[in-house]
């Protein structure tokens, strides 16, 4: 049997070290030790991924663009994949301490250092499994680490919960060691009771062992454990026979998934980790009627076949990459612009802009409907919806048509707070309709002189407004004063602003005073690779910082500026930004250090 390896080349089992002499079967004992410790055994195993792939997640080595060998196990049709890697090369342990000491709580050599294996051997032993890290894995372990889950569990129609195919691979440098640690393990296992078989796999000796009902799901859990020449197999209901077959030629492998291709390529090279998903798998797994609904027929249309996702690290940030498609032919995948971050006060500490929200909330209402109506248990609520829709004369999918590009703003002006959306206007009269409407409910609701609402019509730099004061009352006992709400339609902008700055802020607004020509935020859009075109978030973390702390009651203060403060004070800025590359879309995240 061959596999490709990384760099392409045809690449040969190596012989694996098990007894001839050990019996194909092993006759059970009492089944209670036996259950506890295999299904002990098998947690341990997704402890040692766990902590693998999460809790040290902070290593990360120079790859190929490619995904792992482990790839080539994994049948191209997974649900989901993931894999890390832990090896460390002397020039990322650098850039990883650095980022670790910026943080003053972190001890950088817990994590770099060799009580690194201590770490994990805790972790396993708290799980009562019958091997450590440090005698039986590291040995002949690469740190490499991937699993994939091979189907979706079918709860929705069944009701019950049974664990999916799926396998765990363990990378492996030295064949003969992996055999030897897993047979000990195993044997170890069965001297306790449990039973296991063996089969002959393409010259891979496949050992299975079943847990009982209720063990791991609602129904019996098939184990499977194989060697190969560059992997340590642990598979739960018939992943591992499955990557047995697929690395033997019998069915396709992730590796050799040209789509996948495009997408990894378009990941960082350097990466701790590397996660994709089929996507359209994870749209069809709700329960819906044949045929389906045209609104959630022509979203499923729209949808990429699969995503992929990276983690990595920089000298100064901690990003994370996503990727999407190639997008179906017809979907909708534009380019997008917007400045309306020009047009939000400099001082913003949270921004959030959706160049398309007019058209994107319009179809997530109309598949959002489409789904209540497929659903016999709740398609009743489509009439109220009607109802709702009556008294607002437009469908609740139009009622935004007149809507472009959506901003969400927050920031601090001294001591107070202020806070507001911002929304494009296409169409002039429809956007008039919907205020006019707001005026309506607003004098209704005011017109009761108990409700404690107030109406006044300030002007801004020529721009009359509406203020909507609520009065709360002191024996409610919330920790602000009277609630406002403001909002005025302004050429071709609807202002929302929660209290009573936002709006006069924005109409006053240099275009040199704006969120647009902030260092952090402009620092924030280089680092994304420019201007996001479709969809942006901003936290100015730093200035969060500086915020919080100017507030802080004084008899707090000296405890936060012990044990709290400098371990926020390296964080800059989190940034997430979405941009079209051809048929793609790609997101990055940064949580940016000083």
């Amino acid at each position: 049997m061959t596999a490709d390896s990384p760099n392409g080349e045809p690449m040969a089992d190596v012989p694996v070290a098990i007894p001839t002499e050990a019996p194909s079967a092993v006759s059970p004992a009492p089944p209670g030790p036996a259950r506890g410790r295999l299904l002990a055994w098998i947690g341990a195993a997704g402890v040692a991924a766990a902590a693998i792939v999460v809790g040290i997640v902070l290593l990360v080595g120079e790859r190929s663009a490619g995904l792992d060998a482990a790839a080539a196990y994994v049948p191209a049709d997974s649900f989901f994949y993931l894999e890390a890697q832990l090896d460390l090369p002397d020039g990322q342990r650098a850039t990883l301490r650095g980022l670790l000491e910026k943080f003053p709580a972190v001890e950088a050599d817990d994590l770099l250092g060799p009580a690194l294996a201590d770490t994990i051997d805790e972790a396993l032993a708290t799980s009562s499994t019958p091997f450590t890290y440090s005698d039986d894995i590291a040995p002949w372990f690469t740190g490499r680490v991937a699993v994939s889950v091979n189907a979706i569990p079918d709860v929705a129609t069944t009701g019950t919960f049974s664990v999916p195919p799926m396998v765990f691979l363990f990378g492996s440098r030295d064949a003969a060691a992996a055999g030897e640690a897993v047979d000990s393990i195993r044997e170890s296992l069965a001297s306790s009771g449990a039973t296991f078989s063996s089969t002959d796999r393409d010259g891979v000796k496949l050992w299975t062992a079943e847990t009982p009902a209720g063990g791991v799901g609602t129904g019996p859990t098939t184990v499977e454990i194989a060697v190969t020449a560059d992997q340590v197999i642990l598979g739960l209901n018939g992943g591992g026979a499955k990557a047995l077959d697929v690395h033997a030629g019998k069915a396709d492998a992730l590796s050799g998934d040209g789509d996948l291709a495009q997408l990894i390529e378009r990941l960082p090279k350097a990466r701790v980790a590397a996660m994709v998903a089929n996507t359209r798998a994870l749209l069809e797994m709700g329960v819906y009627p044949s045929p389906l609904p045209s609104a959630i027929a022509a979203a499923f249309a729209a949808a990429p076949d699969a995503g992929a996702a990276s983690l990595s690290f920089e000298a100064d940030a901690i990003r994370m990459d996503l990727v999407s498609g190639p997008m179906p032919d017809g979907a909708p995948n534009r380019a997008l612009s917007s400045d309306l971050a020009a047009e939000v006060p400099g001082d913003a500490l949270v921004f959030f802009e959706a160049p398309a929200f007019g058209d994107t909330i319009g179809q997530s209402v109309q598949s959002l409907k489409a789904s209540v109506g497929a659903d016999p248990t709740t398609a009743a609520m489509l009439e109220q919806l009607a109802q709702v829709e009556s008294a607002l004369g437009v469908k609740l999918e139009d009622y935004f048509d007149w809507a472009g590009g959506l901003a969400v703003a927050a920031g601090r002006d001294g001591e107070e707070a202020w806070g507001g959306v911002l929304l494009e206007v296409n169409d002039a009269a429809g956007a008039a309709q919907r205020v006019g409407q707001l005026d309506s409910f607003v004098a209704l609701a005011s017109a009761d002189a108990t409700s404690g609402i107030s109406i006044t019509h300030p002007t801004a730099s020529g721009v009359t407004f509406t203020s909507v004061r609520v009065a709360v009352p002191t024996e409610a006992g919330l920790p602000v004063g009277d609630v406002v709400l403001e909002y005025a339609l302004a050429d071709d902008r609807l202002l929302l602003g929660v209290g009573d700055g936002f709006i006069g802020r924005v109409l006053g607004l240099a275009r040199g005073d704006s969120l647009a020509t902030s260092d952090t935020y402009g620092r924030a859009l280089a680092a994304l690779g420019g201007d996001a075109t479709h969809g942006l978030i901003f936290v100015d973390l730093g200035g969060t910082r500086t915020w919080v702390e100017s507030i802080l009651p004084p008899e707090e203060k000296a405890a936060y500026d012990q044990e709290v403060g400098p371990n926020l004070a390296p964080l800059d800025y989190l940034a997430m930004g979405s941009r079209v590359d051809g048929d793609f879309v790609l997101s990055t995240l940064l949580l940016k250090l000083r």
